[in-house]
């Protein structure tokens, strides 16, 4: 809820002509952008690992190192592509992750489909907002409905859906099958 708010009070404010303040409206909404992929990530790489805790350390203190840089490197990109390049690393590791989940034999398939459409709504949500589809196609047809940014939060929330799912499919099935001991 806080990350939705943080949203709002960007996109209902971001017309000042206030350069200062903008750029701390521009932070919060990257902040709450980059919790909302960046905390069930954790979760994701918490289950992976659940049976392998030093591995397990070191994916999510590498991930939150990462993370952090490629927040960094968002906030101060002046340009649409480049604010993208660090949500791409991002995505890029999550699938790494999931590759590695599928190469070490991690028995939750359900979890796995739930958090590749995580990628995948994701993904789509971020190059239609970067493109800015359909309003290129036909503009001025989608300046207050249906435009590429609305469309990206309606398939971010999908993905949060997903991910709340795949949580949800691995924490069962943590509890039907523990790690040996």
């Amino acid at each position: 809820m806080v990350c939705m708010t943080a949203s709002v009070g960007y996109h209902t404010l971001m017309s000042t002509s206030d350069k200062k303040f903008y750029d701390k409206l521009l932070f919060i909404d990257y902040m709450s952008v980059f919790n909302t992929m960046i905390w069930p990530e954790v979760m994701v790489i918490g289950w992976t690992f659940s049976c392998d805790k030093p591995m397990q350390r070191i994916c999510l203190t590498s991930y939150l190192i990462i993370s952090s840089a490629m927040l960094v490197l968002a906030w101060r990109a002046k340009a649409v592509v480049s604010r993208l390049v660090p949500f791409a690393v991002l995505s890029g590791i999550r699938i790494v992750v999931l590759l590695v989940r599928a190469g070490i034999g991690h028995p939750c398939s359900l979890a796995a489909w739930f958090y590749l459409a995580v990628e995948v709504l994701g993904s789509a949500g971020g190059v239609l907002n970067g493109t800015r589809l359909p309003e290129r196609w036909l503009p001025g047809r989608f300046d207050l409905w249906l435009n590429s940014h609305q469309i990206m939060h309606v398939f971010t929330a999908g993905a949060q859906l997903c991910i709340l799912w795949g949580g949800g499919a691995d924490y069962r099935h943590y509890l039907a099958h523990p790690c040996p001991a």
